[in-house]
């Protein structure tokens, strides 16, 4: 259990003889599966601290996440009308800005996941994000599969998806570092937890729960503090949502950080094999892809029945409110004609002395 909760990441020590002209020893193949499955992994802890040590060394990737999280809070939550005063933008000049907000917060996303995974991690921002463009189809095409294969898994009595998703836990690792594309990154991800899930999924699970506590609780004593204090304009300043959001966006790059530590160390006693398990997330990859058709078209279907619903109400009251017009011009035109006959003044005057009796 006190390697769960703290234990130093293992460090790679010089070898002497690396230099010399002596070849390494081979390590059995027989041997790996048994170094894999007993490896003791970094405690949560320990992955906290190097995911902190990450974020105060790269403060420009974490003030770049900042900037983009804060925008996207704005505009989407407070409608334009938060802190900016975005208001008096035209709706297309707001959805372009909207489309910038999430396009930036991806490109940052990507950059932070190549500045986590590169062997070089004092690269510059400016060298990250002109690396990004390459890693864009790649990473939606992987991302894309991943939420078809969990997606299935939750179809087929929910607990297969929560067992898929702890499997894939690498997979943008796999992607960036081992440069595995589509299904070959789901699989070596599961290469690399296998054995370990467990362990893998409590150290994951750990690390976010931490990670959400710290990032409430001091979203909730900026806010608290603000309130108090005549800072900025208090309607947005003193949000607990948006502080969360910052916050969380501070913990984002602690926790890809966290995790890319936990991929290096079961990277490191398994390696790259044949990939395994194809035809299993194939057919997930399949049901996800199905649901998801299914799904769809089912709320086309449910919105075309409502649209028709409405269309056959407004035809119907529309008719009703011509009849009904119809009816009182009929009534007026009947009227018109009883009045211009010879009975009809002393038919009216008996009616006017009944009611005054």
């Amino acid at each position: 259990m006190l390697h769960f909760i703290y234990m130093e990441p293992e460090k790679t020590q010089s070898n002497p003889e690396a230099n010399s002209s002596v070849p390494p020893a081979p390590v059995k193949a027989e041997t790996v599966p048994a170094m894999a499955s007993e490896q003791k992994l970094p405690g949560v802890f320990a992955l906290l601290s190097e995911g902190f040590s990450f974020a105060r060394d790269r403060v420009d990737l974490v003030a770049l996440m900042l900037a983009s999280s804060a925008l996207l809070y704005l505009l989407f939550e407070e409608g334009g009308e938060g802190l900016f005063a975005l208001s008096f933008l035209s709706p297309v000049a707001y959805v372009g800005l909207l489309v910038f907000a999430f396009v930036g917060y991806f490109l940052t996303t990507l950059a932070l996941v190549l500045a986590v995974t590169t062997t070089d991690q004092r690269q510059s921002l400016s060298t990250l994000i002109r690396s990004t463009p390459a890693l864009i189809l790649p990473f939606l095409w992987v991302a894309t599969l991943t939420g078809f294969a969990v997606m299935g898994g939750f179809m087929i009595f929910i607990i297969p998806g929560i067992i898929i998703s702890g499997y894939l836990s690498f997979i943008y690792f796999t992607l960036v570092r081992e440069n595995k594309r589509g299904l070959e990154a789901l699989m070596r991800s599961h290469e690399l937890v296998e054995g370990k899930w467990w362990g893998v999924v409590l150290r994951i699970m750990g690390v976010y729960i931490l990670l959400a506590f710290m990032s409430f609780a001091l979203a909730f004593i900026v806010s608290m503090v603000i309130k108090v204090l005549p800072i900025g304009p208090a309607g947005v300043m003193s949000s607990t949502d948006l502080w969360f959001s910052i916050m969380s966006s501070v913990s984002g790059v602690v926790a890809i950080r966290s995790l890319m530590v936990l991929y290096e160390a079961r990277a490191a006693v398994v390696p790259v094999a044949e990939p395994k398990n194809r035809g299993l997330y194939l057919t997930f990859t399949i049901i996800g892809v199905f649901i998801t058709a299914a799904m769809i078209a089912l709320l086309i279907f449910l919105f075309a029945s409502d649209s028709s619903v409405i269309d056959s109400y407004e035809v119907t009251n529309q008719d009703w409110l011509e009849n009904k017009e119809a009816t009182r011009e009929l009534r007026d035109v009947n009227l018109e004609e009883f009045k211009a006959l010879p009975e009809s003044e002393a038919v009216l005057n008996m009616e006017g002395e009944v009611t005054e009796q």
